[in-house]
């Protein structure tokens, strides 16, 4: 299974309580890794079961990681886990990196809010 990074809103006139905001690209991990980000991220790994979440306290929590996370060396990696691997080298930098664009693009484009689905 997969899960992909929705910006959303509310609008009023649509029949689903939540429409994600379009932006130009979409990220999506697996469900596995996609816990792995959001409790990184100091945020409810249980994406399946949350409700939209507000999208201002998502950026502060990916610029908190990107600013404390020093970029690490990837050529000593020895791991054979992707697992592993995400939370070891600059994969975690880079993924954390695409979200925080997703947001703040979704943000400027009138996203209030977001979801893993």
């Amino acid at each position: 299974m997969s899960a992909t990074f929705y910006p959303a809103k509310r609008t009023p006139t649509s029949r689903y309580p939540w429409d994600f905001v379009e932006i130009p690209y979409e990220v999506n991990f697996s469900n596995s890794n996609t816990r792995i980000i959001l409790e990184k991220l100091g945020l409810d790994p249980n994406f399946e079961e949350s409700d939209p979440q507000p999208i201002g306290d998502f950026i502060v929590a990916c610029q908190r990681f990107i600013g404390g996370t020093p970029y690490p060396d990837d050529k000593n990696l020895s791991a054979s886990s992707y697992e592993i691997q995400l939370t070891v080298t600059g994969v975690m930098l880079r993924k954390v990196a695409m979200l925080l664009a997703a947001a703040t693009m979704g943000r400027e484009l009138g996203a209030t809010h977001w979801y893993f689905a």
